[in-house]
């Protein structure tokens, strides 16, 4: 409640921030303290505090689910305020360490990759994507774009014909 009225009444956001550390040393889950914590920084466009922040957060929770959400949340700043790519892929390799099927964090990297031209893994993470999916139209879709990939990128021939005789073993009609 001190941080909260030092940031609405007094505008003096350093004191704010100070008092959020504090009520989060004594209780780390208190989520006013959390909120406000990253509203102020992000105000402050304080990016690097707010990284230092965020990554201290994936360190003080417990479950997978909570490390995810902080992780997710520090690959978006890297993206849109930061523009640090590199971060951003350490960031989101960090969530796929403790949650190999985060189909979000894989669908991110998927297209960082491709953006960057970088065809060999882009296709690495597409293969990840594959193994996480259960709906074979889904698996074939995605097998025809690996195909493609190989074929008109990296000029693979035994690559994309890998991949449609996948396609072919998982629709043997087609």
């Amino acid at each position: 409640k001190i941080a909260e009225g030092y940031y609405r009444r007094e505008n003096k956001p350093a004191y704010a921030i100070r008092y959020c550390k504090q009520a989060l040393e004594l209780k780390p889950e208190y989520e006013k303290s959390l909120h406000l914590i990253q509203l102020l920084y992000s105000e402050l466009e304080k990016w690097e505090q707010l990284s230092e922040f965020l990554l201290n957060q994936t360190k003080n929770v417990e479950s997978v689910e909570d490390k995810v959400s902080w992780f997710k949340k520090l690959a978006t700043l890297y993206r849109e305020q930061n523009k640090d790519s590199d971060r951003e892929i350490q960031t989101l390799e960090s969530i796929l360490d403790i949650k190999a099927d985060d189909a979000e964090a894989l669908r991110r990297l998927e297209s960082i990759y491709r953006e960057a031209k970088q065809f060999s893994k882009t296709l690495s993470v597409m293969e990840k994507r594959l193994a996480t999916m259960e709906e074979e139209e889904t698996q074939k879709e995605l097998l025809g774009e690996m195909a493609r990939l190989a074929e008109l990128e990296l000029q693979d021939h035994n690559k994309a014909a890998n991949y449609q005789e996948q396609i072919l073993e998982l629709f043997p009609e087609d």
